[in-house]
């Protein structure tokens, strides 16, 4: 709900920036038997009138509702489509809930968010406006965090989790350091000054100066390259501010290089390329993962100016299940058995690798809203690629042990041959044998760790995340990683931090002394 609030300020709902608290007055006013205003009014708008499905046989609307519905923009995502929890509990929400958010709230007119002046644009770093602003569903982050540990302090309940909400001036600041450094690192650290000025241009005459001195330089073409390749990934992402922030600067860069090239593309396109092609981010929360997918569909819809009939063309939210992860960043975890895989230990092999390639094209595919593409079959479609890997890896430390063994039966013909002095049992192993056999054993353990994650694999519905697979567009390509990894520093220690999948149950309760 708080989503559409902003949605309606873009007038896509009947040209009516307060449809939804009218849309709640049509319901109470059309005799609807009690408690199915989510059921028989809000799911239509949900799942059909957002996924382009609407059709003109709901006879329980007026008929503005129904032309305001029928003209809905194709929103999709992800956001509006059943999931699991719909479909298997068919979830029945009341009548007083909706009140709270449109009537009274604390026994106050009006509801809880009709109180609040929505704006569609995130306050900039340098500027704060009055009013309800995108940023506000980062700070509805931080309260959820104050809520998500009970029986402890709030201070304790951030620091228990290793949570911290950054403000909205570091983020911006940490943010265009990293892209100073890490385009200095492509055009050489001459050019750092330069740079500096350029990404720390806040008003229009700061930005023409740096502008056109970037120009004399003549290095637009090339900067222009590298501002649309560079990767950036948030480990920590929590609610996406940094992946905002990031976002933000990006943005206003390439609009500007794009301007010095005479290349023509709307802020719409150009921000959901950024989002699609250079934004990553992981939490292990997955409600946060959520919220940051809001903030960015957020930053997405704000800048869309659009004609009626081009909201309907296509989804105007990419889907970004596989953009913004779930998953410990840190832990990569399969049953029991951490294992965290580099690029350079999978050796995976040619049949494999086109696999890996069909994988990051569906993934792209599914970016772009390509309707016969499902999340969980991709999920699965990953899973089963990680098993082949896993395999692949067995048979490869199989046939490395039996070569270990086969050198050390020839060391040890070598040290039998006859007129040799005969080795005795007690002696201690020459040095070859000692480094033959500590490599066998460092082996087996590796071959026993792989097999248990197998057995793991085998029996979870769930996908692991591994950063190779999570990522096989990144860690696949040329630059074999990401170019910025950035967010909050660690201000707990990390032997401090609480897995968050531990039950308080197996401690004695939530809130045991020990």
């Amino acid at each position: 709900m708080l989503f559409l609030y902003f949605i309606q300020r873009k007038r896509w709902l009947g040209n009516n920036p307060n449809f939804l608290a009218d849309f709640w007055r049509a319901y109470k006013a059309s005799g609807q038997p009690q408690d199915t205003f989510f059921e028989r009014w809000l799911s239509v708008l949900f799942f059909e009138a957002f996924n382009n499905r609407f059709h003109g046989g709901h006879t329980q609307f007026p008929e503005a509702i129904r032309n305001a519905l029928a003209l809905a923009p194709y929103l999709n995502g992800g956001l509006f489509s059943r999931n699991r929890l719909d479909n298997a509990h068919d979830p029945k929400l009341p009548d007083a809930f909706f009140a709270l958010l449109f009537d009274h709230f604390d026994g106050t007119s009006p509801g809880f968010l009709e109180r609040y002046n929505f704006t569609i644009t995130e306050s900039t770093p340098l500027d704060l406006e009055v009013a309800v602003d995108p940023e506000m569903i980062g700070k509805v982050y931080e309260s959820l965090v104050n809520i998500t540990f009970e029986g402890i302090t709030e201070e304790d309940q951030r620091g228990t989790a290793g949570i911290f909400y950054t403000p909205r001036v570091e983020i911006d600041l940490m943010c265009r350091l990293s892209l100073v450094d890490a385009l200095a690192n492509r055009l050489g650290e001459d050019k750092k000054p330069l740079l500096y000025d350029a990404i720390f241009a806040y008003d229009p005459a700061e930005k023409e100066a740096a502008d056109n001195a970037l120009t004399q330089h003549n290095l637009w073409p090339t900067l222009n390259q590298h501002l649309r390749e560079l990767t950036v990934c948030d480990p920590a992402c929590g609610s996406g501010s940094f992946l905002v922030g990031m976002l933000l600067v990006l943005d206003d860069l390439q609009e500007r290089a794009n301007a010095q090239l005479g290349l023509e593309e709307t802020p719409y396109e150009r921000r959901r390329r950024i989002i699609g092609n250079q934004l990553y981010g992981v939490d292990v929360m997955d409600w946060a993962v959520h919220v940051a997918e809001l903030r960015l569909w957020l930053q997405l819809v704000v800048e869309t100016e659009l004609q009626p009939a081009e909201l309907r063309l296509r989804p105007l939210l990419p889907n970004l299940s596989f953009k913004i992860r779930r998953g410990d960043s840190l832990v990569q975890e399969i049953g029991d058995v951490n294992l965290g895989l580099h690029r350079q230990h999978l050796d995976i092999p040619s049949s494999l690798k086109g696999k890996l390639t069909q994988l990051k094209g569906k993934k792209l595919r599914f970016y772009q809203g390509e309707e016969s593409l499902r999340e969980e079959a991709i999920k699965q479609e990953e899973l089963l690629l990680f098993r082949e890997i896993l395999e692949q890896k067995v048979h490869t430390l199989q046939n490395e042990i039996a070569t270990l063994n086969r050198q050390l039966t020839a060391l040890h013909a070598q040290t039998e041959l006859p007129g040799m002095e005969q080795r005795s049992e007690r002696r201690t192993p020459p040095p070859a044998e000692q480094a033959l056999r500590a490599q066998l054993e460092e082996k087996h353990a590796d071959l026993e760790r792989l097999r248990q994650a197998l057995d793991a694999l085998r029996t979870t519905q769930d996908v692991p995340f591994i950063w190779d697979i999570a990522f096989v567009e990144i860690f696949e390509g040329e630059s074999a990683g990401f170019d910025i990894v950035i967010g909050n520093p660690p201000y707990v220690r990390q032997e401090r931090i609480t897995p968050p999948n531990l039950d308080p149950k197996d401690f004695g309760g939530e809130n045991a002394d020990h």
